[in-house]
């Protein structure tokens, strides 16, 4: 979703890994669901299409339509998934260890980050799991009509079924200029600002692959693109300190009070050297930072540079980056690139600030 952070290529080939994952055959696929709902799949299914859908990391799709008519989506683990989500692990670690060893890395919170990553991963092969975070989803979301999350039928920890929601890859969108562009874009910003600030329930698996869009040709909301959201194995909850820490530094940035968020950063680290002299050029710097954050529109800041910015001010004056934030900060980057694809135009700092005063009323009770 980066191009204007990396080489086009390169954000080719990885977009091409994604959407080409291997997918395991219509036999496993059978075998698991028929073991784990302890069933045949002629019994539990009025139709079962052999060919999946769509195939990702740790599951793939297939479309079926239960006895009672209704047409659904059904993920099902890829085989030995386990045992290659832990070796796959076990590797980074082993590397960005190695990496940390170098001073100046010490502050970026690198291992802490890889093993944060690798709990999510873990959690993400209990599908049970998901049909849970699915009903909190349309609970949180209830009263939008805009932002669609399937509905859980069946579930356990290798298969789930789920209502099959229609719609268009968001990347159709991204690929050209439409009149519904800036819409959608406000809609996932909007969406995504709710679940960070208001909900503290993030989907932080929120690329391409993962948002549809759907246009409803009639009714009351005939004409109005909506935003159907996929994949929630993945979601971020900070704790209540952590929260009011990251509401607090966010609306640092709103304002641009750059060196209050500075400070805040100080104080919420785990490890910092920062005192002093070191806390004011510090504050100074960040200050700078955030300032001229809050004066560009999307399309003019340079995330990659703001990034830099403020991991070389980090480092160099010893402070810790938090761990728990890498996720929340990482899914707003990809965020922004689908916002800076689709319209330009749009600022994400100004469309942030009515759930930043949601946020900051929940923390007060």
């Amino acid at each position: 979703t980066r191009p204007d952070l990396f080489p086009p290529e390169m954000c080719l080939n990885l977009s091409n890994l994604h959407r080409d994952a291997p997918a395991h055959s219509t036999a496993q696929s059978i075998e698991t669901i028929e073991k784990s709902l302890k069933c045949s799949i002629d019994d539990m299914f009025l139709y079962f299409d052999p060919q999946p859908l769509a195939s990702g990391a740790i599951a793939q799709i297939h479309k079926g339509v239960l006895h009672d008519g209704r047409v659904v989506a059904v993920k099902v683990l890829h085989p030995r998934v386990k045992q290659s989500i832990f070796s796959d692990f076990t590797i980074m670690y082993t590397v960005v260890s190695i990496i940390d060893k170098i001073p100046t890395v010490k502050w970026l919170s690198v291992p802490e980050s890889v093993q944060e990553f690798g709990r999510s991963m873990v959690l993400q092969l209990d599908l049970d799991r998901e049909a849970r975070n699915l009903t909190k989803f349309r609970q949180n979301f209830k009263n939008n009509n805009y932002i669609i999350f399937p509905e859980p039928i069946i579930s356990n920890n290798s298969v789930l079924i789920e209502t099959f929601e229609p719609g268009v890859p968001i990347s159709h969108f991204m690929a050209s200029s439409r009149p519904e562009n800036s819409k959608i874009a406000a809609l996932g910003l909007e969406s995504y600002m709710k679940m960070m600030l208001v909900d503290n329930f993030t989907h932080s698996d929120l690329h391409p692959g993962n948002i549809m869009v759907r246009i409803p040709q009639s009714g009351p909301l005939k004409g109005q693109p909506q935003l159907v959201l996929l994949d929630v194995g993945l979601v971020t909850e900070l704790s209540p300190r952590d929260r009011e820490n990251f509401v607090s530094l966010f609306g640092a940035v709103v304002r641009g009070d750059g060196e209050g968020g500075a400070e805040m950063m100080v104080r919420s680290a785990r490890d910092s050297h920062c005192e002093g002299e070191c806390l004011e050029s510090f504050k100074k710097q960040m200050g700078a930072i955030y300032n001229e954050v809050q004066r560009k529109k999307l399309s003019e800041i340079r995330v990659g540079e703001l990034l830099n910015n403020v991991l070389t001010t980090v480092r160099t004056h010893h402070v810790k980056i938090e761990s728990n934030f890498a996720t929340l900060v990482m899914g707003t980057v990809v965020l922004e690139g689908l916002g800076k694809q689709l319209d330009p135009n749009l600022n994400l700092i100004k469309a942030a600030v009515p759930y930043f005063i949601q946020g900051e009323s929940k923390n007060m009770w």
